[in-house]
């Protein structure tokens, strides 16, 4: 049998980032930035000290989705360069 429990102090943090969907939000906590990146916050904390630009008012750390999208942009891994950049180093050492 699976049991929640029911936290009226996270309901009402939660229940604070869903009150208005008409505005769009431009901030949002680690949970909700690693929610919407679908990792774990310890992940998006990993994230903050390598540099993801945040930050930090009374204690809540915050990240701009702009700020998270442009960064994560930054990390692209694109296919054709890295098979460039193989093909590039393989042939170097076939031929020497």
């Amino acid at each position: 049998m699976n049991v929640t429990t029911f936290s009226i102090s996270q309901f009402r943090k939660e229940a604070a980032e869903v009150a208005d969907p008409a505005v769009p939000k431009e901030w949002g906590r680690v949970p909700t930035c690693a929610r919407r990146c679908d990792v774990s916050e310890r992940t998006m904390w990993a994230w903050l000290s390598q540099g993801l630009p945040h930050a930090r008012v009374n204690g809540t750390t915050l990240i701009r989705f702009t700020d998270l999208d442009e960064w994560i942009a930054r990390h692209r891994v694109e296919r054709d360069k890295v098979r460039a950049i193989v093909d590039s180093i393989v042939r170097k050492h076939r031929h020497g």
